[in-house]
């Protein structure tokens, strides 16, 4: 149980596993989302709270806002999953909670007056932030749920990548977390593909929890850890490109295409997760 590896990975996959799974028998589909996110949402607290601790409240440190960030990512998912997610709503959600973190994590330099500098650097990370969770969510809109896993679950290997060789191990093990929770989606969303043929759907609140909860803990990597390689966290923003193959692949076709499809998006997605731990090794701290 003090295992690190257990706290970070296998505790997380097995609570979100169970929750997935679980809303899968919740007839209606709004329910069955909002409370599959919830499961990955648990997921990851619980492994912060094993690996940090409770957090107080107000937090004292900027990796003790993760905790509050992660659950208001979720509480932001299920507001939108029971109002229908609309349009133009859901689409601020997602460019906006990027700004919500920088501002938190930087509040005290913000407040005491920021130099031009500072400014820029919250600027370019808020634009790449925003853009992930924008592509992870129009990924999942074309492919179904195994879409957006599987683009969540690369992208927090390779950030846990990134964050090993910097090295950082707590954001290290909470992308791993947040690698284990995709996984759990992901294995239930591939069954769902392969034996029953139907793709399965997850709503914002999953993937508000997941991948904003994997946003956040990027942003205070590179925020706070000096020996980040910023390259190599920045190439992490091509990981979710790979979505535009996610409709081709992964909807319609047969057995095949239902077997090697989510297969083919995993390696084409693991191509430049793979740059950027490169990346990182032959730029540290830049």
């Amino acid at each position: 149980m003090n295992n690190p590896v257990f706290q970070a990975v296998i505790g997380p996959f097995v609570v979100a596993f169970l929750i997935v799974g679980a809303s899968r028998l919740v007839g209606w589909r709004t329910g069955s989302e909002v409370l599959a996110g919830l499961g990955l949402a648990a997921g990851l607290l619980m492994a912060f709270v094993q690996l940090r601790g409770m957090p107080s409240l107000p937090p004292n440190s900027a990796p003790e806002k993760l905790f509050y960030l992660i659950t208001l990512a979720g509480l932001i998912g299920v507001a939108l999953d029971l109002l229908g997610c609309p349009p133009l709503i859901g689409r601020l959600a997602f460019v906006l909670f990027p700004a919500i973190c920088l501002a938190w994590f930087s509040l005290r330099p913000l407040l005491a007056g920021p130099d031009v500098g500072l400014l820029i650097k919250l600027a370019l990370m808020w634009a790449g932030a925003a853009i992930v969770l924008w592509q992870i969510r129009v990924a999942t809109a074309r492919g179904g749920a195994l879409a957006g896993a599987i683009l969540i679950l690369v992208t927090a290997v390779g950030a846990a990548g990134v964050a090993a060789l910097a090295p950082f191990i707590g954001v290290t093990l909470l992308c791993a977390s947040v690698a284990a929770v995709a996984g759990a989606t992901a294995l239930w969303a591939y069954g769902a593909r392969v034996i029953v043929g139907a793709s399965m759907t997850i709503g914002a609140t999953s993937l508000l929890s997941a991948a904003g909860g994997l946003v956040a803990t990027v942003l205070l990597l590179v925020l706070f850890t000096a020996s980040v390689s910023t390259a190599g966290a920045a190439l992490l923003i091509a990981v979710p490109f790979a979505g535009f193959a996610a409709q081709p692949l992964l909807v319609g076709g047969g057995i095949g295409r239902r077997v090697f499809g989510p297969v083919l998006l995993t390696v084409l997605a693991a191509v430049p997760a793979a740059g950027a731990i490169g990346l990182a090794y032959l730029t540290p701290g830049q």
